[in-house]
């Protein structure tokens, strides 16, 4: 469980595990390994990640952009396909569920 609101602290999503969307069609993220600034994993639910996203001294999350690299941004904002809110993804239109998979 995440502590709410203790500090700001960012961490860097290691990998995602999806489950089937509610229309069957699609997968939606729901827990993401991060690496904690000690440099240990942690499993985080969605709604968890939602609320401190939603609250501006909570827990700021990144990932490797699956395509570059580069460190991105965690945001919220609707599903492209099922238009589902709140829904986690990658700042500037990328998709949480094309980072690599959870064992």
């Amino acid at each position: 469980m995440v502590i709410p609101f203790a500090r700001l602290k960012t961490k860097i999503v290691t990998c995602v595990s999806c489950t089937q969307a509610p229309d069957g069609k699609h997968e939606h993220v729901a827990f993401l390994t991060v690496r904690t600034p000690a440099g240990h994993n942690q499993r985080v639910t969605v709604p968890d990640a939602v609320v401190q996203l939603r609250h501006p001294l909570g827990e700021r999350y990144l990932a490797h952009a699956p395509r570059s690299g580069d460190r991105i941004e965690v945001v919220l904002g609707p599903c492209p396909v099922c238009r589902l809110e709140p829904y986690i993804r990658l700042k500037g239109g990328g998709q949480l569920e094309e980072l690599t998979r959870c064992p």
